[in-house]
């Protein structure tokens, strides 16, 4: 006959804890890329990867945003703006 094995459950969040000398695998993070604007003194954020996309935001050379994704010549950015840049007016961190 096979032995029930008891489950341990941690009271914080009810998850059960791993059996002893088992390490618990411990989730990755993961870091996000960011560009810093480089090479103009204040940079439109727009609405839309389009030239005449209506603009959501200003920022200003030295600021650093959060890639969110890359198509052709925009990054897709957030954090102090959300919106789209164009690439050549950023460098990666």
């Amino acid at each position: 006959m096979a032995k029930k094995q008891e489950v341990n459950y941690n009271k914080v969040n009810e998850e059960p804890n791993p059996p002893v000398g088992v390490e618990a695998e411990q989730p990755k993070e993961t870091k996000k890329k960011t560009v810093k604007v480089t090479s103009c003194k204040l940079l439109n954020v727009r609405k839309r990867p389009e030239s005449l996309a209506d603009v959501v935001a200003v920022v200003k050379e030295g600021d650093v945003l959060t890639v969110e994704s890359r198509a052709k010549d925009w990054v897709k950015v957030s954090g102090i703006a959300s919106g789209f840049v164009m690439s050549q007016f950023v460098t990666e961190e």
